[in-house]
């Protein structure tokens, strides 16, 4: 299985085996809070009927990793507000935004080059006394004002696809953004969750202003109040109350004529949490004046190809550009393979953004688009249709385009690859229940699967007393078969 396929197939788990479904905010209901800001309503739908409604994290989507869970209706005890507050504590960072710009001052004036050093372990910036307390810690020396302008390449990559999960824009894709950017008129770009092109257009000489917003409160220590804001794009959470009003004054400024919003999420976000925040961003940018800034906010929301549908479920007036966005740290989606299956979504007019034909780019003559050069324009269905790079072939009897490789069956009355199964039920309707079989309802609403999982938990289960002399005897768990002893 390839790595786009098994890409594919974990954001579809993440959403649809799942059967999460987000839930819109009751009107009288008190939001409860976990440490990455105000928890989102979820409800499991089993079936046709409607599952229990809850809340848990919104950044992580792993209990491991934030294990906050609360039902709907459930009454909080003193005790457990008292656990929760004292989670919350103990997760807020240690320095604040003021305190981290403090000692990077003091760090840029502490002396030579030579004697700067920064402490990978910690990802902090450390001053010549500290040192000695970090000298079994991984160190990095001759830490340059350069450097200092480009902190991706100094702070280790936290690349936990449930949590954080930060891959960074090759040179040449933050480089192409922000040649776009400029080209179309735009002077300011709001980049959420896309450090690297934040620090391309702080480095490059283009004119450009640029506000980062990230969830990592680590690029505190590089960059001031004005250039960055601690933020979490699932639940529009800014984790200092000033960045708000920072923000907002960023997207009025000159009437909110010349500015861009790009915004990579995490592989595995819902669609409809991310458009949940860029709706609140557009309703900041709706308040400025005059009638000379644009009809909508333009965006550029960097996704995966195959999530295409739902994203233009949420926004019509988005498309998506032929560009494969390349990741620095991504073993599979570098420039060199050239298998990115990342995009840009965009409600920019496509015929205005030039793509780079010396990266495998051309203009389409007939639609006046750049596409990929594998992308080959179709007469009959006027367009170019490929969408995964590769080039589509015309079904006479489907009449549009379908991927090299697939075959047209007369059982499904479809294309589709030759080896797939093909059962349809009497009235000719193919199964969408891939767990069941079923046409009535699709996987995520599958009854099986509570069923499933209720005898995933207790298959090969030891019992009470098994599970408290083994943890006795050897001081952490293990599985044992049936209800067998250890003796």
């Amino acid at each position: 299985m390839t790595f786009k396929r098994k890409l594919r197939q974990t954001v579809e788990e993440e959403d649809s085996v799942a059967a999460l479904d987000l839930c819109e905010d009751r009107l009288d209901a008190v939001i409860p809070w976990c440490p990455h800001g105000p928890t989102l309503s979820f409800t499991r739908n089993a079936g046709k009927k409607e599952g229990k409604r809850f809340y848990a994290c919104s950044a992580c989507r792993n209990r491991k990793d934030c294990d906050f869970f609360m039902w709907e209706d459930e009454k909080v005890t003193p005790a457990k507000e008292k656990r929760w507050m004292d989670i919350y504590r103990r997760s807020q960072v240690d320095r604040s935004h003021a305190e981290l710009r403090t000692r990077y001052l003091k760090f840029v004036k502490s002396g030579d080059d030579y004697r700067k050093t920064f402490c990978q372990t910690c990802s902090l910036l450390l001053l010549p006394d500290e040192t000695v307390k970090h000298k079994t810690h991984t160190l990095s020396s001759n830490i340059t004002l350069s450097n200092l302008l480009q902190p991706t390449f100094l702070l280790k990559s936290l690349t936990v696809d449930k949590s954080e999960a930060q891959y960074w824009f090759t040179d040449s894709t933050s480089q192409f953004v922000a040649n776009t950017i400029k080209s179309l008129g735009y002077s300011k770009v709001l980049c959420i969750g896309a450090p690297r092109l934040h620090e391309a257009v702080l480095k490059s000489d283009t004119g450009l202003q640029s506000f980062l917003l990230d969830i990592d409160h680590r690029y505190g220590q590089f960059y001031d109040e004005k250039h960055f804001g601690r933020f979490n794009m699932c639940n529009f959470h800014f984790f200092e109350g000033n960045t708000y009003k920072i923000v907002d004054d960023f997207l009025l400024g000159n009437n909110g004529k010349d500015v861009v919003i790009v915004i990579d999420p995490p592989f595995g976000a819902l669609v409809n949490v991310i458009k949940r925040t860029l709706v609140k961003f557009i309703e900041m940018w709706s308040r400025a004046p005059g009638k000379d800034k644009p009809s909508e906010l333009p965006v550029m929301w960097v996704f995966p190809y195959f999530m295409e549908q739902r994203i233009l479920s949420a926004f019509p007036s988005f498309s998506m550009s032929d560009y494969k966005v390349c990741y620095s740290n991504h073993a599979n989606f570098r420039e060199k393979k050239g298998l990115s299956p990342i995009r840009i979504f965009t409600n920019i007019d496509r015929k205005k953004i030039i793509l780079p034909v010396t990266e495998g780019y051309r203009l389409c003559k007939k639609c006046e688009i750049y596409v990929a050069e594998s992308n080959k324009h179709c007469a009959k269905c006027g367009v170019c249709p490929s969408k995964d790079g590769k080039t589509y072939v015309h079904c006479k009897l489907c009449r549009t385009c379908v991927k090299p490789g697939y075959e047209h069956c007369s059982t499904c009355k479809t294309c589709a690859l030759p080896s797939h199964t093909c059962e349809p039920d009497s009235e000719g309707k193919k199964p969408v229940c891939y767990q069941c079989g079923e046409t009535s309802h699709k996987q995520k609403h599958c009854p099986q699967l509570s069923l499933l999982k209720s005898k995933k938990k207790t298959d090969n289960r030891p019992s009470a007393p098994a599970r408290k002399k083994l943890k006795k005897l050897t001081g952490k768990w293990r599985k044992i078969k049936g209800k067998q002893l250890i003796s």
